[in-house]
């Protein structure tokens, strides 16, 4: 993402007036944020004012209005996201991109069968790609669809069974079935290190405290020097059953932001489930204006 960003910034003084290039450089911030590798907070507004920019070069480009309908998303304006989104529509009806913020957008207002649906429209139209069967197994994954999630995912892996995503997804599932074990062996499947917070939260859970905290540790260390979500952190200590740190670090995920995929679980997802009758949980969720739509 790193070369992302340098080479559509290349691209730019190129040709100052390549429009689709300041799409992807903001696409490219874009993916920092909703992967954890750049604070949201700092990244939105570089997607925003490139995003911006393409739009004044070409106001009928419909990558530039999926791109800001993706960036109101990360600013939980959910009726201007769907009015830039269906704009992208109208533009480009065969944009996947569109239909996967648009089921972004849908899983956290908490339309399960709207999200799949535009997952699915995604993935028709950009086949080769896994990503989006990824998110329909997060979708169900959310709404405690498991045996549906489990069924997706085992169909992707059959020709993909490394694939990163869609094993966390199934990961995630496994945890809200309450089988850590198989959580922690599917993770282990991903070859890309142990120190996920997804197994750290699976680790406490289980009670092996020490495998967890190694993971904790890792994380705080590296949050140091590097940039690492708060949301994550925060799910560790859930995990292990420190409710006060997993509040105060919940706190600095609202602050910086929470990507839009990642906010379900926060919302309705089962890992934050044990606090979200607690007053303190409630108050962050107001001031964060995070509730459910």
């Amino acid at each position: 993402m790193n070369e992302a960003v340098r080479l559509f910034e290349e691209a730019i003084k190129l040709d100052p007036n390549f429009s689709l290039a300041y799409v992807g450089l903001a696409d490219a911030y874009l993916s920092h944020a909703s992967w954890g590798r750049i604070s949201p907070s700092k990244a939105i507004p570089k997607a925003r004012a490139a995003a911006h920019r393409a739009q004044e070069i070409d106001d009928q480009l419909g990558e530039s209005y999926q791109t800001l309908g993706a960036i109101y998303l990360h600013q939980q304006d959910h009726e201007t996201a769907a009015l830039y989104l269906h704009k992208a529509l109208d533009i480009s009806p065969n944009y996947a991109e569109t239909y996967s913020w648009l089921g972004k957008l849908n899983l956290l207002q908490g339309n399960l069968d709207e999200a799949v649906g535009f997952f699915r429209k995604a993935q028709k139209l950009d086949p080769l790609s896994t990503i989006y069967t990824g998110y329909i197994i997060w979708t169900y994954y959310i709404n405690g669809k498991y045996e549906k999630a489990i069924e997706v995912s085992e169909e992707v892996l059959m020709d993909h069974p490394t694939d990163s995503f869609v094993l966390w997804s199934l990961a995630n599932v496994y945890i809200g079935k309450q089988e850590h074990y198989k959580a922690i062996e599917i993770l282990k499947r991903r070859n890309i290190g142990s120190n996920n917070w997804t197994m750290g939260y699976a680790y406490g859970r289980l009670g092996e405290y020490d495998e967890a905290r190694k993971i904790l540790d890792y994380n705080l260390k590296k949050a140091k020097d590097n940039y690492v979500p708060a949301m994550m952190i925060s799910t560790i200590y859930l995990g292990l059953n420190e409710r006060d740190k997993a509040l105060l670090w919940l706190e600095k995920a609202i602050e910086e932001g929470i990507a839009p995929i990642m906010l379900p679980e926060v919302i309705m997802g089962p890992k934050f489930g044990p606090i979200r009758s607690d007053p303190r949980y409630l108050e962050l969720m107001a001031k964060g204006n995070l509730q459910q739509s």
